[in-house]
């Protein structure tokens, strides 16, 4: 079997996007990375550097994928994710050639979600205008849903207060805890 480069790396990057997607940087493994890739965990580090190096070649790809094939992403946007989370390359760059799937486009907005949540303060300055529009179609994106039904699902959840006003109390008490309650005997 004859060794491709760059298709090693192609499938490590979109192995710990899968891996970022789902559980964030901090669940980031490198030994889980090699063995879903089916790779050996050195060619990581040979490609990568580290992990962190290869959390960075994720994002730019998540980036590069997003301004690429988004075509409701205004300029400004387009120009602050570059500028706030390409830390490898100055300038949009293509990693992959293959098309971007829904799925692939999926993942790479909750990347980037995950990034602006756990990630450090952004930086770069994004009007609050511009900012709501990003954060709006990056959800989204990543939630797989129109805006159509995410407009049905909250419609669902209103409740009319006795004054006829929609309310926007859920009408069900929710299923967690923020502490857990502990009984002393």
């Amino acid at each position: 079997m004859v060794r491709n480069p760059d298709h090693t790396q192609q499938r490590l990057i979109a192995t710990a996007a899968a891996i970022i997607a789902v559980h964030g940087v901090a669940g980031l493994r490198v030994d889980e990375v090699a063995k879903q890739a089916r790779i050996n965990k050195r060619m990581i580090y040979h490609y990568f550097g580290s992990k962190n190096g290869l959390w960075l070649r994720v994002l730019d790809q998540s980036v590069v994928d997003l301004c690429a094939s988004l075509p409701e992403l205004s300029d400004v946007a387009k120009a602050f994710l570059r500028a706030e989370l390409l830390m490898n390359s100055p300038a949009p760059m293509s990693i992959n050639e293959s098309p971007i799937t829904a799925s692939r486009l999926q993942r790479a907005a909750q990347i980037i979600l995950r990034r602006f949540l756990d990630g450090p303060v952004v930086s770069s300055e994004l009007q609050d205008h511009d900012w709501q529009l990003l954060y709006l179609l990056l959800c989204r994106l990543a939630f797989g849903r129109t805006k159509h039904e995410a407009d049905l699902d909250v419609s669902k959840h209103l409740l009319t207060a006795p004054s006829g006003e929609p309310s926007a109390m859920p009408s069900t008490k929710p299923r967690y805890q923020l502490r857990p309650s502990f009984r002393i005997e």
